[in-house]
């Protein structure tokens, strides 16, 4: 039990092991320091983890909650090894249980007598090796090519690979088995075969062999079909997509519907290891796809987003919030040169896999860098703000000027030129300074904690400012604060308005005076001219839409309505009343125009919200109308359940999974079915959309109690550790459409939509 090992590296070296667990034990795993952890390390004779886990900043705190899939994802790829941290872990929490070395593989099977076993859940102590008699036989699958290979119980990693060349006549192949998740782990070195042959003498073990030929970098792109069709079979197989019940060569077909994207797609599992890595990948990064499957996908990232990626999958894991899943975003990635470049990323989640569509950002972005990139990003974002009346400028939170619309010149005579790029307190010191003592920072606290006011900021986030002209002169302003989120990133918005009756709103227009009235009050307002274009929105309408004021500016009205006969009809409306004057009553007369009315809104994120709503229309002299519209927050409005927009992205995942797949909701009702599940169960999407998911379970108890299953699990009366099915995989009987039953390993995963709808994710294998 290494008793008297002394670590060699880092705070660890010549400490005496036994007292260094000693002390450590005394010591509540919580307050270890990640010092503590790295001696710790060194004391179970771990030593060559110690800088992995400092790197990663692992403390004892985030040892109490760390599993197998946090260890594999740092990455630690000894299977015997992550199971040896997890037991030590256990012991030093007081726990009982098997202290030896493990290793689990799910497999079921027969002896070589023709006896049957049970499902094997682990096997103990490597040294069981030397009591093995004779050999045991393991089954080789390559594509549809099976074999079975002998093994003696004295095979060390190097007797494997000759067997494996000797059998498929060729050093150019390789095998991985699967572990207890079902996850392919390659086979790398002699403790990795010793594992196979122990579990192999107690359950038919099945290893999936594939090419680990590399591609030559000069090879031509223009290859033949043949040849691509096979290199979709070595994806599949090295993916560890083979299921009971669909053929290799069907999975190899379904693999080729993302080989041949002309975008690089990378797929990792909920560890971060990548499954699969199609051609284009192979192009833009420069690995073989053979380099890349099973390992980490952090070796494609630049160095500050690998150290994080592995954090960004826990939080995700343990609480489901995203930050890129489901949106689009330009990242830094790395190619096989340790070379930088921007891609653009769209992520979507499935089945606890990930799919990334990678493409390379060109057009005269090669030599911007990151923060070039970044700005030209928000230029585009907030240029409906070019042309707004009132001083406006943007900054990032180190309070560096991104933007600066043509009125800043005017106003102060900096043109965008002369900020861009400059931090602002050249024009405004009371906006950010370095000690933190400044609006901007007072801000970001006040919205952070949902202050009502700041310490320096009012109600409505505004303050009386000094300004620097570039001339020199001093002018005094009224500063108000807004934000706004761009690709990831927080901007934050300045709009200036003169604190002097002599620079009032200005231009002498109804327009202009009606931007001044409303920017000012506390309740939301609204104005838009008669072709329902918004010129105005104040804090509190954006506050209730969730929109910055650039994505309101400029945009026609009918983004805030829900789609419908008013969305359908509203400009037609309204330009009817502003060239007539009358309404759509009888008499003439408007429902909304002068008169009080309960309306309903849509916000950013797609919620219904009920509104009061009075409209005022004045005329400019030259005789355009201008709309100001009040409004008064009454409630939200519950929308339907097929108006989720996770459901919608559940079922835009489903769609491109290469299994059987299908989602209910907590009603029992069936939202969608993808090709595949409709060959399985005979049925099409269009026929069962909507219907009771009992349609596919035989009669009896499990079809009269299924929607009671559901409706206490969405209730919360039931959880995933209680159920049979959710978060985990069973064995069930189903029902065809023709009426006989079908056997099929169900899996099924939740997600929720607040707490009025549950969405469940079904995969047959």
């Amino acid at each position: 039990m290494f008793k008297s090992k002394k670590s060699k590296t880092g705070g660890g070296e010549g400490v005496d092991v036994e007292t260094l667990s000693s002390t450590l034990k005394a010591k509540p795993l919580g307050e270890w320091t990640q010092q503590d952890v790295s001696n710790w390390l060194a004391s179970i004779g771990l030593d060559r983890y110690r800088d992995l886990f400092f790197y990663n900043e692992i403390d004892g705190e985030m040892l109490l909650d760390i599993d197998d899939d946090d260890l594999l994802a740092l990455p630690i790829e000894r299977l015997g090894d992550r199971k040896k941290i997890l037991r030590r872990l256990k012991e030093h929490r007081g726990a009982t249980g098997n202290t030896g070395s493990s290793v689990t593989m799910s497999q079921t099977g027969t002896r070589g007598d023709g006896s049957q076993v049970s499902q094997v859940d682990s096997y103990s102590d490597l040294d069981t090796v030397g009591a093995l008699a004779g050999s045991v036989s393991v089954k080789c699958v390559y594509n549809d090519d099976i074999r079975s290979l002998k093994l003696n119980k004295n095979d060390d990693y190097e007797a494997f690979k000759a067997k494996l060349k000797k059998e498929y006549g060729s050093s150019r192949f390789a095998a991985k088995y699967k572990d207890e998740d079902g996850d392919l782990v390659t086979i790398r070195n002699n403790q990795d075969i010793q594992l196979v042959i122990v579990a192999a003498a107690h359950a038919r073990i099945k290893l999936i062999v594939f090419s680990t030929k590399s591609k030559k970098k000069s090879k031509s792109k223009s290859k033949s079909k043949s040849s691509k069709s096979s290199k979709g079979k070595d994806a599949s197989a090295a993916s560890g997509s083979e299921s009971e019940g669909h053929s290799s060569t069907s999975l190899a077909a379904d693999a080729n519907i993302m080989e041949n994207f002309i975008d690089a797609v990378v797929v990792i599992n909920r560890r971060g290891v990548v499954n699969f890595f199609n051609e284009a990948a192979e192009d833009m990064f420069g690995w073989d796809r053979e380099e890349v499957l099973g390992k980490n996908v952090s070796m494609l990232m630049n160095e500050n987003d690998a150290r994080q990626h592995n954090k960004y999958l826990r939080r995700y894991r343990r609480e489901g919030k995203a930050r890129v899943i489901g949106k689009g975003r330009a990242v830094m990635a790395k190619d096989r040169d340790g070379e930088l470049f921007k891609i653009w990323l769209s992520l979507s989640e499935a089945n606890e896999s990930f799919t990334g569509i990678v493409r390379r950002i060109e057009e005269g972005e090669r030599s911007m860098g990151v923060k070039g990139l970044v700005k030209a990003s928000v230029a585009h974002k907030f240029e409906a703000l070019e042309h707004y009346p009132k001083p406006t400028l943007v900054i990032n939170k180190e309070g560096v000027v991104q933007f600066a619309n043509k009125v800043v010149e005017k106003s102060f005579g900096f043109g965008s030129s002369n900020l861009e790029g400059h931090v602002i307190s050249v024009l405004c010191p009371a906006v950010f300074s370095t000690d933190g003592e400044d609006l901007l920072h007072d801000y970001i606290i006040k919205v952070r904690d949902r202050r009502e006011r700041g310490k320096l900021l009012d109600q409505k986030n505004q303050r009386d400012v000094i300004c620097y002209k570039k001339d020199g002169n001093i002018i005094s302003y009224i500063a108000e604060f807004s934000h706004q989120d761009v690709d990831g990133h927080t901007y934050y918005i300045i709009m200036f308005e003169p604190n002097d009756d002599d620079h009032a709103a200005g231009g002498g227009t109804i327009l202009a005076a009606q931007r001044a009235v409303i920017a000012n009050l506390v309740i939301p307002g609204i104005v838009m001219d008669e072709k329902c274009i918004i010129q105005e929105a104040n804090a509190s309408a954006r506050e209730i839409f969730g929109y910055g004021l650039s994505e309101l500016l400029g945009r026609n009205v009918n983004m805030l309505i829900p789609a419908g006969e008013v969305h359908d009809n509203h400009n037609t409306w309204i330009a009817n009343y502003a060239k007539t004057g009358k309404g759509r009553n009888p008499d003439g007369t408007s429902n909304v125009v002068g008169k009080n009315r309960n309306v309903v809104g849509k916000t950013k994120d797609g919620r219904n919200v009920k509104l009061s709503l009075s409209v005022t229309m004045l005329a400019e002299d030259d005789g355009r109308k201008v709309f100001t519209g009040i409004l008064q927050f009454v409630e939200e409005v519950a929308k339907s359940i097929t108006d989720s927009d996770i459901l919608k992205q559940q079922i835009m995942v489903i769609e491109q999974l290469i299994i059987p797949s299908m989602i209910i909701t907590h009603d029992s009702k069936i939202r969608a079915f993808n090709p595949h599940c409709e060959k399985l169960f005979g049925w099409t999407e269009k026929e069962l959309l909507n219907k009771d998911v009992v349609c596919l379970i035989p009669l009896g108890e499990i079809r009269e109690r299924h929607a009671g299953y559901i409706t206490r699990f969405h209730e919360g009366k039931k959880n995933a550790a209680q159920s049979l099915v959710v978060g985990k995989g069973r064995k069930i009987t189903a029902r065809h459409k023709d009426g006989h039953n079908i056997t099929v390993k169900l899996s099924v995963t939740e997600r929720k939509d607040g707490n009025a709808l549950s969405i469940y994710t079904g995969t047959f294998t």
